[in-house]
């Protein structure tokens, strides 16, 4: 039974990686205006997708544990993270690995960890394990895989692992605005208007949902859309300075 804690700490690394794409609107945006890919192609099932395991470096310990201490190591490797003790921790949970390689906890909290730290490669190799072993059913796994896919700009695998966490989890809007953020940098906008506005049926007077469609307009060269859903985000924040900002561009470029 996972614990209460090891489930926060899914809930944190999926909330961790949701919290970047959505917030880093201008990276973003810069990455689709230099068309990482010219056109979008439909991926095949994810059966047959080739996710290749990178190879990377995890110091082994000196540590050892046998499966009746696991139970204790986890915990200990939890309390480490907790307070930021990143390299003990990480040592405990290889040393689990170690003794039962198919530790799904051990497996989240290294996973975790290496997402948190940004070792994006390690992290991948890491959620491809996860996922296997949860046989490709936790949207969570999925999702976090794809941003690690994304963040190393392998985009059309990122699409397809996101598509696939959504077909998990079709209620929950992050689910859509994730997979919407991959298909506006590569500019396929008509699919990534669609994910928005389901994302919106949901809970319409969502801002941060509002402002990517408005931005997904906005590329589109749909100007007048985009103004409306500007002035939408207005109505319910009238003192957001963003939404300002660029209502005032685009009247100032004459749209």
């Amino acid at each position: 039974m996972i614990s209460t804690k090891i489930l926060f700490l899914i809930a944190t690394a999926s909330l961790l990686s949701i919290f970047i794409i959505i917030w880093n609107r201008e990276r973003i945006i810069k990455k689709a205006k230099k068309n990482i890919l010219n056109t979008t192609k439909k991926i095949t099932k994810l059966p047959d997708i080739n996710l290749k395991k990178e190879t990377t470096t995890i110091k082994k310990s000196n540590i050892k544990y046998s499966l009746s201490d696991i139970k204790k190591g986890l915990k200990k490797a939890e309390i480490l993270l907790e307070h930021n003790e990143f390299i003990e921790a990480e040592k405990i949970l290889v040393s689990i690995l170690a003794v039962d390689e198919k530790n799904i906890e051990a497996h989240i909290f290294l996973a975790s960890l290496a997402l948190k730290r940004k070792k994006y490669a390690q992290a991948e190799s890491l959620y491809i394990t996860l996922a296997e072993l949860q046989k490709y059913k936790n949207s969570s796994t999925l999702s976090n895989l794809a941003f690690c896919l994304f963040e190393q700009n392998k985009i059309q695998e990122s699409i397809q692992i996101y598509e696939e966490a959504l077909k998990l989890d079709k209620k929950n809007i992050k689910r859509y605005t994730n997979l919407a953020q991959v298909l506006f940098v590569t500019r396929n906008f008509p699919e990534c208007i669609k994910l928005l506005k389901k994302a919106l049926s949901f809970n319409p007077r969502d801002t941060e949902v509002l402002f990517m469609l408005a931005d997904t307009y906005r590329e589109a060269e749909m100007y007048k859309k985009a103004l409306t859903v500007y002035f939408k985000i207005l109505d319910y924040e009238p003192y957001n300075i963003h939404a300002k900002d660029e209502i005032i561009k685009l009247k100032d470029a004459g749209h």
